[in-house]
C-alpha cells in the first residue's frame, strides 16, 4: 500500500511539476502576448496621431485651395470686365476712326473741288 502510494504521490508530484512548466509556458506566452498588444497600441496611437495630422493638412490645403481658386475667380471676373471694357473702348475708336477717315474723304474732295475752283476762276 504504501508503494501504491508513493507511485500515485510520484505521479501526482510529476503532474504538479508539468502543471507549473504548463503555467510557466502560459505566464510566458502571456507576457509575449501583452508586449504584442502594448506594440499594437502604440502603433494604433501612431496611426491616429498621424491621420490626425493628415486630416488636419488636408483640411488647411482643402482651406488654402478654396481661398486661393476664390481668388482666381475674382481676378478672372475682373480681367473679364476689363476685356469688356477694352472691347467697348476699341469698338468706340472703330467708329471714331471710320468718322475720320470719312470726314477726311469728305475734307480730301471739299479741297479737290476749291483747288479745281480755283483754277477754273484762274482762267
Amino acid at each position: 500500500k504504501l508503494a501504491q502510494s508513493q507511485g500515485r504521490l510520484s505521479h501526482a508530484a510529476e503532474d504538479v511539476s508539468a502543471m507549473k512548466d504548463n503555467l510557466k509556458s502560459a505566464q510566458h506566452k502571456t507576457k509575449l502576448a501583452e508586449e504584442e498588444v502594448s506594440t499594437m497600441r502604440q502603433a494604433l496611437s501612431e496611426a491616429r496621431e498621424t491621420i490626425s495630422r493628415i486630416t488636419r493638412d488636408s483640411e488647411s490645403m482643402t482651406c488654402k485651395s478654396n481661398a486661393w481658386m476664390q481668388t482666381k475667380a475674382e481676378e478672372i471676373s475682373n480681367l473679364q470686365e476689363k476685356l469688356r471694357e477694352a472691347n467697348r473702348i476699341a469698338s468706340a475708336l472703330r467708329s471714331e476712326k471710320r468718322s475720320l477717315v470719312e470726314a477726311t474723304d469728305l475734307l480730301q474732295s471739299t479741297n479737290c473741288q476749291l483747288k479745281a475752283n480755283l483754277e477754273t476762276n484762274k482762267f
